[in-house]
């Protein structure tokens, strides 16, 4: 079966507006990951100037840790659960999908982390120029790979060789996952980049570009992993 990239975005955003203010909530979330992770940098770099001020960083350290350790990964998998209901018009509470992700913690974060050591070669390009692009391109190719990975922990009951039938699942559509990957996320990062590099040198400006582009991405978010759900469901029933 071959994917339709115009057939899952239309399909993706569609839901998207039928569901927008809770989408939306999803997106607020995201984006309120990120204002904490910025504030811990910034109580950071005070408290080396004024160390009284160290167990507030510690504190804001310590919840941001919790929040990408514990919540983040079920949370990703509660999202799906919660559009794979939405696709099948059994909607369900939140509450109730992310209840539902009981038992693959453990699972999704294994997956995480082996994706993780993927990503290592392009440490390599840390200090090399444009080594952010070549590490961007490079997290694309990865992604696409395990497109169905994440959708098919969170939908299906627990298994094994999650990751072997997800590559199995994926071939002869990884270009349409690709695809999908480079419009919502690659492309947006890429045209980040431009941004940072004209501005480079302005600090104020740098500043709301980031914020700016942390904003759209965590309202591109559920988009991405509706997008996700969507090729999972058509490709397991292939």
């Amino acid at each position: 079966m071959k994917i339709s990239v115009k057939q899952v975005l239309s399909e993706s955003i569609s839901l998207y507006k039928e569901n927008f203010k809770k989408m939306a909530v999803i997106s607020l979330v995201m984006f309120a990951y990120y204002v904490l992770s910025q504030l811990m940098g910034r109580m950071t770099a005070i408290a080396d100037e004024h160390p009284y001020l160290i167990w507030v960083a510690l504190a804001l350290s310590i919840v941001v840790l919790f929040v990408v350790i514990i919540f983040l990964p079920k949370l990703y998998l509660a999202i799906m659960i919660w559009f794979n209901s939405l696709l099948e018009k059994n909607k369900m509470t939140f509450g109730e999908s992310y209840r539902r992700t009981q038992g693959k913690y453990w699972l999704s974060v294994g997956c995480m982390f082996l994706m993780v050591l993927w990503y290592m070669p392009m440490v390599i390009f840390r200090e090399k120029p444009f080594g952010v692009e070549v590490r961007t391109l490079y997290a694309a190719f990865v992604t696409s790979f395990f497109y169905t990975l994440f959708p098919m922990i969170a939908i299906e009951p627990r298994g094994r060789r999650y990751l072997r039938r997800s590559v199995q699942l994926i071939k002869g559509n990884y270009i349409s996952a690709l695809m999908l990957t480079f419009i919502m996320a690659t492309i947006p990062a890429m045209m980040n980049r431009v941004f940072i590099h004209v501005f480079q040198g302005k600090p104020a400006e740098l500043y709301w570009i980031g914020v700016i582009y942390e904003l759209i991405s965590s309202f591109i978010l559920p988009v991405v992993y509706m997008a996700q759900v969507i090729v999972y469901r058509q490709l397991k029933h292939q």
